[in-house]
């Protein structure tokens, strides 16, 4: 840690030049993004993300990206290690709470480092959540006949079933997931009618699934074992609300194990809870 008068830190736009320095911070943090993420965030909210500058140098990134004022969703909270613990964090944080002033709900979720700034904010819990990895995922179950890829035409009510789970309107989430990796982009159709989906994208260190949701913890499990089994042996990464205990007990049996928790927040107030019964995998800890 060094010594530093924060009246001297600049907090200012990302731009795409900035996307360097915001894999180093996130490789020094042990993170899995890739440079695509970084651009996904800068796409979907182009004011809403921000590097803290410290005499020329990036020492801090924040994004912030809003769901049609319905929820809001701050992701990608780091600091440069060598100047943690000097405010940056509540400064970046405070800075993207202005931003988003005009949104009734903000979330996000909670590494136990930065529940300490959030709790001090006015964040609030509301569940937790697991992190499971599979090194060298078992897939050895049939394929599941009532998977296949989404299409087109599914995007309609998928939007519809989506926004209830997950309390807004994320579809350009999903569909940057899907355009860009269709090979985890799935739906379980049962009697005619849509039952479940999942996506994902490759990161640094590991594929990460997500989201999954779906009505039972048995769709859930077929989705991500279909999705998995894509993937010719990736190693996998899947965050998962932590009272989905059928759903972490099936992947048990094809070699996940837990790495760590964290824990999903809101800010003052959660006029959008959405449906989190039917939630078996997030998108990801910066997009929710």
């Amino acid at each position: 840690m060094v010594a530093m008068n924060t009246d001297l830190l600049n907090i200012r736009p990302m731009k795409t030049d900035d996307i360097p320095e915001g894999m180093r911070l996130k490789t020094a943090a042990g993170w899995n993004q890739t440079v695509s993420d970084w651009k996904l965030y800068l796409d979907l909210s182009p004011g809403g993300c921000f590097v803290a500058e410290m005499n020329g140098r990036i020492v801090g990134t924040i994004t912030a990206i809003n769901y049609h004022d319905s929820i809001s969703w701050i992701g990608m909270m780091l600091v440069d290690p060598g100047y943690r613990r000097t405010g940056i964090a509540s400064r970046l944080m405070r800075h993207a709470l202005e931003y988003l002033g005009s949104c009734g709900t903000i979330k996000l979720d909670a590494t136990p480092l930065g529940k300490m700034v959030y709790d001090r904010l006015g964040f609030r819990d509301e569940y937790r959540l697991l992190r499971l990895i599979a090194r060298s995922p078992q897939v050895d179950k049939p394929s599941d006949t009532r998977i296949s890829p989404l299409v087109d035409s599914d995007w309609t009510v998928l939007a519809v079933m989506d926004h209830a789970v997950f309390g807004a309107d994320r579809i350009a989430v999903l569909r940057s997931f899907a355009r860009h990796n269709p090979e985890t982009a799935l739906k379980i159709v049962r009697d005619g009618v849509l039952r479940g989906y999942c996506m994902g994208r490759p990161g640094t260190g590991f594929y990460q699934i997500g989201p999954v949701v779906a009505q039972t913890a048995d769709d859930a499990f077929g989705l991500v074992n279909e999705a998995t089994g894509a993937l010719a042996g990736l190693p996998v990464v899947i965050d998962i609300p932590d009272n989905q205990h059928m759903f972490i007990g099936l992947l048990g049996e094809m070699g996940f194990s837990e790495e760590r928790s964290f824990g999903r927040m809101y800010y003052n107030v959660n006029n959008n809870p959405g449906q989190p019964e039917y939630m078996f995998g997030i998108s990801g800890p910066e997009l929710g």
